[in-house]
C-alpha cells in the first residue's frame, strides 16, 4: 500500500485540500497520513477551527505547535517547523510528501522531506516568477520537488524554465476553483447574513499584507480606502475581508478604521472561504492582492482591481486591471471595472484554472509514480523566459 503525506501548515488551503484528501482516503490502494500545524488553534484563530475539523484523516497524528513562534524571527520560526516536520517524516516515513503553495512553511515542510529522502510532489508551483518576495520559496521548492502540479499552462512552462523536466510537471487546473465542497454554482448571499435582501451593490475589498512591502502595507490600504471613501463610490456598500489580527495585518486594519469610523458608511468584514465566495460572485467590483482576485474572479467574470504587485504576474484572463499603489491609479482602475462594457467584455472569456478532474488526476499521478520513479532528477536544456515576464 503506497503511503502518501500531505503536508498544510496554515489555514488557507484546509478547505482546499479537503477534496483531494477525501479521494486518497477513498482509494483502498493509498494510505493517508496529514501533518498540520497548530496555528488555527491559537487564540486569534479559534472562530475558524470549524474550518480544519474534517482533515482528521486517519488521526491527527502529529500537529506541530507553532503557536510557539510567537515573538520569534521567522528564521527561527522556519527552523522550529523544520525539525519538527523532518522528526515527524521520519516516523511516520511516507513513500511521498506532498506540500502546497510558494510559503516559507511549504519550503520548510519540502526541506524537511529532503532531508529524509522522501520525494516530493508540489502544488501550485509556478505561481510566482522572478521578482517578488515569494519568488525565493516558490524556486527552492521547485528545484527540491520531484512532481509539480500546475495550475494553468503558463504556470506549467514557467517550472520547466526553472529547469525541471517536462514529463513530471502536469497542468491539472486548481484545487481553489472549486472553494464550496467542490460545488460548481455560484454561491447565494445566505452566507453573509450582513447583507440586506435583496442585496444592495457593494465593493469587496480583498486584501492581505505584500510582505515585499513591509510598512508600506499602510499607504497601500489607505490609498484603497481613500478611493472606496470618494463621493463617487459612496453608493457602494463594502464588504471587507477581514485582516489577520497581527503584524501587518493589524497595521492594515487601522487604516480601514480611520476611513470608516468617521462615516455611517455600512461595511460587514467577513472571514471565511464560504462569505469570500459569496462576495466575489455578487460583488459589483472588487479590489484586492488575493488569491481568490485571481481564480474565482477569472471564475465568475467578476472584474478585479488588482493593487500592487502580489498577484501582478499570475494568469490574467481579462478580468484583472492592474493598478499601482497610488489612489488616483486605483480609482481610474475601478471606473474602468465598474464600466458596463467592461463587465460585458468578460462574458467572453474562459477561466484558465478550471478543470473539472484536477482531484482525480492528481491523485492517479501520485498512483502512478514510484520512489524509484522520482527520486534520480533529470533537467533539460533551460528554456527561454517567457514573453512578457521579467
Amino acid at each position: 500500500m503506497k503511503k502518501i503525506c500531505i503536508i498544510s501548515d496554515t489555514l488557507a488551503p484546509a478547505p482546499r485540500l479537503l477534496p483531494l484528501i477525501n479521494a486518497i482516503q477513498e482509494d483502498e490502494t493509498l494510505e493517508l497520513s496529514v501533518l498540520t500545524s497548530c496555528r488555527h488553534l491559537g487564540p486569534d484563530m479559534e472562530i475558524q477551527y470549524s474550518a480544519m475539523v474534517s482533515f482528521n484523516a486517519d488521526e491527527p497524528w502529529e500537529c506541530l505547535d507553532i503557536r510557539v513562534h510567537a515573538g520569534k524571527s521567522p528564521c527561527k520560526a522556519s527552523k522550529i517547523s523544520r525539525d519538527g516536520l523532518y522528526l515527524a517524516l521520519k516516523t511516520i516515513s511516507p513513500d511521498i510528501v506532498v506540500v502546497t503553495g510558494n510559503t516559507h512553511e511549504a519550503f520548510s515542510a519540502a526541506v524537511a522531506a529532503c532531508l529524509n529522502d522522501i520525494p516530493v510532489a508540489h502544488i501550485n508551483g509556478g505561481e510566482r516568477p522572478f521578482g517578488p518576495f515569494e519568488n525565493n520559496f516558490c524556486l527552492g521548492i521547485a528545484k527540491i520537488a520531484n512532481l509539480h502540479f500546475t495550475a494553468t499552462e503558463t504556470y506549467r512552462k514557467r517550472v520547466i524554465g526553472f529547469g525541471e523536466h517536462p514529463d513530471r510537471v502536469f497542468n491539472v487546473g486548481t484545487l481553489s476553483a472549486t472553494p464550496l465542497n467542490g460545488s460548481t454554482e455560484t454561491p447565494d448571499t445566505d452566507c453573509i447574513p450582513a447583507l440586506k435582501d435583496p442585496v444592495s451593490p457593494f465593493l469587496f475589498i480583498s486584501m492581505v499584507p505584500d510582505r515585499s512591502l513591509g510598512s508600506r502595507n499602510a499607504a497601500m490600504m489607505a490609498s484603497v480606502m481613500s478611493v472606496v471613501s470618494d463621493p463617487l463610490f459612496k453608493k457602494y456598500a463594502l464588504v471587507c475581508l477581514e485582516p489577520g489580527p497581527k503584524g501587518f495585518g493589524r497595521i492594515m486594519r487601522a487604516e480601514m478604521d480611520k476611513y470608516l469610523s468617521p462615516s455611517s458608511r455600512h461595511c460587514t468584514f467577513i472571514q471565511s472561504d464560504s462569505e469570500i465566495a459569496s462576495a466575489m460572485a455578487h460583488a459589483q467590483a472588487v479590489l484586492g492582492n488575493t488569491d481568490e482576485c485571481v481564480v474565482l474572479g477569472a471564475r465568475m467574470k467578476i472584474p478585479v482591481v488588482s493593487v500592487g504587485d502580489r498577484i501582478r504576474f499570475r494568469d490574467n484572463p481579462g478580468h484583472m486591471i492592474q493598478a499601482e499603489i497610488d489612489s488616483i491609479l486605483i480609482k481610474e482602475a475601478l471606473n474602468k471595472a465598474l464600466c458596463p462594457e467592461f463587465k460585458t467584455g468578460l462574458l467572453f472569456w474562459e477561466s484558465p484554472f478550471d478543470r473539472p478532474d484536477t482531484t482525480d488526476r492528481i491523485k492517479e499521478i501520485l498512483k502512478a509514480y514510484t520512489p524509484e520513479d522520482i527520486m534520480g532528477k533529470t533537467c533539460p536544456h533551460i528554456m527561454p523566459a517567457i514573453p512578457g515576464e521579467p
